[in-house]
């Protein structure tokens, strides 16, 4: 039996005596509430948890992976993008940041005209090949390479097409 409602039954509850719906036919299905909770079919385990005026919450097995708020989202767990599907691609408008670490150490980012790997934490930024003897290091640039310390100045100036320039205090 179907449960019809509307002029045109346009909502409908039904079991087709393997799967149970509510089927809309017209509009949208609007479900107004203060609180959405989707369950398991054992009603032990949440599965998407709504809050008016608040957060949006995905599960999996239970556990929380997925959480909005006002500042944006939360991820619990890797966040992975399928090459198949996105081309394995994240992209970032400029001045958008990446942070990584409890005190956000360690940002990447563009600000429109230069692009940054910034590290502020303590220790150091170590970049490193841990494999085995044949692995190295490349800077490529079109043109020239510096390396810098304390506030700019110069220590090392690879010219492209041109000289190395080594500096001492500057």
């Amino acid at each position: 039996d179907k449960l019809q409602l509307g002029n045109s039954s346009d909502l409908q509850i039904y079991h087709n005596g393997t799967n149970s719906y509510i089927k809309n036919t017209t509009g949208a299905l609007v479900v107004p509430t203060a609180t959405f909770a989707l369950k398991n079919a054992a009603d032990n385990e949440n599965i998407i948890s709504a809050f008016e005026n608040g957060q949006v919450e995905l599960y999996y097995d239970n556990s929380k992976k997925f959480n909005t708020r006002a500042a944006g989202i939360d991820i619990t767990g890797d966040l992975r993008f399928d090459s198949s599907v996105t081309g394995g691609i994240v992209r970032l408008r400029d001045n958008q940041q990446i942070f990584c670490g409890s005190g956000d150490d360690l940002q990447i980012y563009h600000d429109g005209s230069n692009s940054y790997i910034k590290h502020s934490g303590g220790g150091n930024l170590r970049i490193e090949t841990t494999g085995d003897a044949d692995e190295d290091i490349y800077l490529d640039a079109y043109d020239d390479i510096y390396l810098q310390v304390a506030d700019g100045a110069d220590a090392v100036k690879c010219i492209g097409g041109g000289a190395v320039e080594l500096y001492y205090n500057d």
